[in-house]
C-alpha cells in the first residue's frame, strides 16, 4: 500500500493543476 500512496502523491505533485 505504501507504494500505491507514494505513486498517487507523486502524480498529484507532478500534476500542473495542483500548482494552480
Amino acid at each position: 500500500m505504501a507504494t500505491a500512496t507514494s505513486d498517487l502523491m507523486s502524480l498529484l505533485r507532478a500534476s500542473p493543476s495542483s500548482r494552480g
